[in-house]
């Protein structure tokens, strides 16, 4: 049976392709639980219409999110923290106002995940950490802390 994946199955197959199953497979779970349905013609090119609109809008949001990078890499954030002795900060700075600082900056939302920091900065100076947007795209930004009342 010839049958056409309306839905991932896990280790068989993805949303959108054509694959030979079994019979009593097709009929007995896949057709039943909507997960698939027989090949015909018309499902065949409503399958290849649904792969060529998600390969769009995987290219888009590629492209947007190499503009993001383009933008964040190089960008510098300013924080102003008071300090307790020698340089060490009252508190430490994290990836979640680092993104908050991203956002207040250049108005993109970065996931506090995507701030690749080691342990928290707790020292004054200047910073270099790497925001991971997926793939090979990880712009460098710099984190500035100098000393001051809080901001």
């Amino acid at each position: 049976m010839k049958v056409v994946f309306l839905q991932d199955v896990p280790n068989v197959a993805k949303a959108g392709q054509v694959k030979q199953v079994s019979d009593g497979y097709g009929r007995n779970y896949l057709l039943p639980q909507k997960l698939a349905q027989l090949a015909t013609k018309a499902a065949l090119e409503e399958a290849e219409a649904r792969i060529r609109r998600e390969e769009n809008k995987r290219e888009v949001q590629v492209t947007e999110i190499r503009k993001i990078a383009e933008e964040l890499d190089g960008i510098t954030v300013s924080f102003t923290k008071k300090v307790a002795t020698g340089n060490k900060l009252y508190g430490s700075i994290r990836d979640v106002h680092i993104a908050q600082a991203i956002h207040s900056q250049t108005g993109y939302d970065i996931d506090k995940g995507s701030i690749h920091l080691e342990q928290p900065i707790d020292s004054l100076g200047s910073h270099e950490i790497t925001v991971k947007l997926g793939g090979d795209l990880k712009p460098k930004i710099t984190v500035v802390v100098e000393e001051g009342d809080e901001q």
